[in-house]
């Protein structure tokens, strides 16, 4: 009970407007970011991708320049969310709602603090993927709320799943030890993926980015990327609460909260 006053808008789907949402069943199914923006008396629709193409229109003479005040609604990070009504002329009043992929998330690591993770991503609409050289580690039986499973070598794993990283996919490093976190995101700094975060200590993490420096396969660019040790800093002290921890600063960034680089390494 919040107060104020709620306006329903109720759509009517006709055949005529079948195409346009054939259009946005494509656009989801292909991972795309686009706006839909929906006359609340016509209930005529612009559908606009994130390079500004219209890409279907049942408003002929659309003014694009009219759009350009709107673009701040499609970069909000919100999947879903309504910015607000914008009242364009005197007769229609508009609806801007931005469409974004389902954030995929890859949790490395299939032990304790993974299934913890993969628990809550659920919850907060991540679609999940567990992945470990462990098959026992990896499956259904131990992640009941993961939907994807991937095991094997690292270096099998890595090419099975690099061309589904997108900049909607999270990489989490979460292993049962250094080596193989350092695999993980010496391989992830090289894809296109939103978030890379790795599990651990400042010691373990200054140990690996000065062995990943002097490798000459990765620099402080590409370290920047790498949120270590990964998580809000809260006081956790168990898997359940590392996993919060972990799943609060995801969200954090995926709201568009500035994360700050928490390497603290010499001259830096």
């Amino acid at each position: 009970n919040c107060g104020g006053t709620v306006e329903i808008f109720i759509e009517k789907i006709s055949p005529e407007s079948s195409h346009i949402f054939e259009k946005i069943r494509k656009q989801a199914l292909e991972r795309s970011t686009f706006l839909s923006i929906v006359g609340l008396k016509s209930s005529k629709r612009i559908l606009i991708d994130q390079y500004d193409n219209i890409l279907v229109s049942d408003y002929p003479n659309f003014d694009l320049k009219i759009y350009k005040d709107w673009t701040t609604n499609k970069n909000n990070n919100r999947t879903g969310f309504v910015s607000k009504l914008e009242k364009i002329s005197t007769d229609e009043e508009f609806f801007i709602e931005p469409y974004y992929p389902q954030p995929k998330l890859y949790v490395f690591g299939g032990g304790h603090v993974g299934a913890q993770v993969a628990k809550l991503a659920k919850n907060v609409d991540f679609r999940v993927v567990i992945l470990d050289d462990r098959p026992t580690f990896a499956c259904k039986q131990r992640h009941p709320f993961a939907d994807e499973f991937y095991s094997g070598e690292l270096d099998h794993i890595f090419s099975e799943v690099e061309t589904f990283i997108d900049a909607h996919s999270y990489i989490l490093a979460a292993t049962r030890g250094h080596k193989h976190d350092e695999d993980v995101v010496r391989w992830a700094v090289k894809t296109p993926a939103f978030f890379i975060g790795m599990l651990g200590s400042e010691r373990k993490k200054q140990i690996l980015w000065k062995r990943l420096l002097e490798s000459g396969n990765v620099g402080n660019l590409d370290l920047q990327r790498i949120s270590s040790p990964v998580g809000l800093n809260i006081g956790a002290d168990n898997p359940e609460e590392i996993a919060i921890s972990i799943l609060a600063e995801m969200i954090k960034v995926r709201r568009g909260v500035k994360r700050e680089w928490k390497t603290k390494m010499d001259g830096n």
